[in-house]
């Protein structure tokens, strides 16, 4: 077992050097226009409120400057709304920007009919975009997909110990046991999960 580990570490280590070894002198790319607009990479969910009608999803620009409005467009690409019926999500066409202000908010409205009745912990995908080409930036996000519900929501049931036996047997060591908070869904009957 000894000589695996001491195979898998070197081989490990042979790797590295290889990917490392080549040098090159590093060139900035190009600078971003001061109008630069961008989504963010770490919000996934535009998320209602229980009874709300409108969720806000932020929109990023690079510096902050006058008031400013940008053309965004939306829409559902889940399978479910491919049905004309089916028009709960409406997307305001464009972001403002207050003066000196970074960011502003995308509203997607939820029609009258659906208000109170959207489904907790059901989330539908969707696709948003900033529409003029004069305010896509190098590096930040023009076009992305997220998701548009009310998330799961979860209340705590205790603590308890959390016990480790998969991983712990594949290194051969016996389980380990962990203190861990235990939740349950306030939507859906019969799911926990662990923190």
């Amino acid at each position: 077992m000894k000589n695996i580990k001491f195979l898998f570490v070197a081989l490990a280590m042979l790797a590295a050097s290889a990917f490392t070894a080549c040098q090159e002198d590093w060139t900035p790319g190009a600078v971003d226009s001061q109008q630069s607009v961008y989504l963010p990479v770490d919000v996934d969910v535009a998320a209602f409120e229980v009874g709300g009608s409108v969720a806000k999803y932020p929109v990023y620009r690079k510096v902050a400057g006058d008031e400013m409005e940008v053309e965004i467009r939306g829409r559902m690409i889940d399978p479910d709304f491919e049905k004309p019926e089916n028009d709960w999500f409406t997307f305001a066409p464009s972001v403002i920007f207050e003066e000196g202000e970074t960011v502003g908010y995308l509203e997607i409205y939820l029609s009258r009919d659906m208000v109170g009745k959207l489904p907790i912990g059901e989330l539908y995908d969707a696709e948003i975009m900033i529409s003029n080409a004069e305010y896509h930036g190098n590096y930040g996000l023009s076009r992305r997909n997220i998701q548009i519900g009310i998330p799961e929501t979860w209340k705590e049931i205790g603590e308890g110990y959390y016990f480790d036996g998969l991983v712990c047997d594949l290194y051969g060591v016996s389980g380990v046991a962990v203190k861990a908070v235990y939740e349950e869904s306030e939507a859906r009957a019969n799911l926990y999960r662990v923190k």
